[in-house]
């Protein structure tokens, strides 16, 4: 059974990050960003933490999701400060500061002790504060793919799969509090953005970040739905009802950020 789980873990991650890169190469690295806010990982990590350790521990896990978010938050931020300094040769320094700094913040959150309502409220204040610290950053396109090669495969594969399963790992064994909180990390986005910052630089990586800071409302909709639904309807159906609620939040991001471009391009032809 543990070796299913672990293969399911592998397949599921593989191909989360493969579908954003190719997303990111072929259409738009703003949309990979914002779709990197759903809650792919956090789904992945939730759902098996709920499959070895049961319904009720994952329920009292997500009352710490959210902090998680908050903490994947200043994660990004703090990548697209350090990583703002250079190029390449900063990937590995953004990597690990984000990281540490992603543990503090969920160290500090989790010494607050705030029930659920504050800690939604604080999530998305924080989701604007974060959105108007990026508003300078400009869009980037991936000008030139890198071709495609198995050895490129591979690398990501190892790298998207190493960091979930250390993450699941790891969640396992600190108790529920910090299973929540890293439950909440950007265990798919994170090796998504090493790949993407690896093979096109920095700038294209703050595109992503950028875009992912909005995006990862749906992975706060998606914690709230879980601490709502799992009760209820168990792990499965709880699960699927989970993943509603956030999908219609990027719609309603969706169709409230093509009005804003809308009005803006009015706006423009009327001066």
């Amino acid at each position: 059974m543990l070796v299913e789980f672990m293969l399911i873990k592998t397949v599921t991650t593989l191909v989360v990050v493969m579908g954003l890169a190719f997303i990111a190469e072929n259409s738009s690295a703003r949309i990979a960003g914002v779709l990197s806010g759903f809650p792919s990982g956090m789904a992945i990590i939730i759902f098996f933490l709920g499959v070895d350790n049961g319904t009720e521990f994952v329920v009292h896990s997500v009352d710490h999701t959210i902090l998680g978010s908050l903490g994947a938050m200043v994660f990004a931020y703090v990548y697209y400060r350090v990583s703002n300094v250079g190029e390449r040769s900063h990937l590995v320094l953004s990597w690990a500061a984000a990281l540490i700094a992603f543990l503090i913040t969920g160290d500090i959150l989790i010494r607050l002790e705030l029930p659920i309502i504050a800690q939604v409220v604080l999530a998305f204040l924080s989701m604007g504060l974060f959105a108007r610290l990026f508003h300078s950053v400009k869009d980037s396109a991936i000008k030139q793919k890198v071709p495609f090669t198995y050895k490129i495969l591979i690398f990501r594969s190892v790298i998207a799969v190493l960091m979930v399963l250390f993450i699941t790992g790891i969640a396992e064994m600190v108790g529920t509090q910090w299973a929540g909180v890293l439950s909440g990390f950007p265990s798919t986005f994170a090796p998504f953005l090493f790949v993407i910052h690896l093979t096109y630089g920095s700038k294209v990586a703050a595109t992503l970040l950028k875009n992912y800071i909005l995006g990862i409302g749906a992975s706060i909709c998606y914690s709230v739905s879980v601490i709502n639904f799992y009760p209820r309807y168990d792990l499965y159906l709880g699960t699927l009802l989970s993943f509603v609620t956030s999908s219609i939040y990027l719609v309603l991001y969706v169709c409230v950020y093509q009005y804003w471009k809308r009005k803006q391009q009015m706006n423009e032809g009327t001066q």
